[in-house]
């Protein structure tokens, strides 16, 4: 059910892209769908696309620090996770971040 649920959100947000090939916002949206399949190489391709076109979303980059713990590379996590900080997150999204900080990069 969940996986349905993301499936369909990808149709709508590559869907939306045809409309606004530049949205930030719509290639963030799709990294964090592509994640949540655990298809990591098309999550990198779109996170990386949002931060190309804004390389101020703070989302964009603890999505993307998310997709490289999953893919084991640390340190790329980490100079994400804290970039994400750096621009800032809602409230729950830092704490969130905090903590993977914490546990992988060995900081508080």
């Amino acid at each position: 059910m969940v996986q349905k649920k993301y499936n369909k959100a990808i149709d709508d947000f590559r869907s939306s892209l045809e409309f606004n090939p530049e949205s930030s916002y719509a290639y963030c949206s799709l990294g964090f769908a592509f994640l949540h399949l655990d298809n990591y190489k098309e999550a990198m391709e779109n996170l990386n696309k949002a931060i190309e076109i804004y390389p101020g979303y703070a989302d964009a980059y603890k999505n993307r620090g998310e997709v490289y713990i999953c893919m084991e590379n640390y340190e790329e996590a980490c100079n994400d996770l804290k970039q994400a900080l750096s621009l800032g997150l809602t409230k729950s999204d830092e704490e969130d971040v905090k903590t993977l900080v914490k546990e992988y990069c060995g900081e508080e």
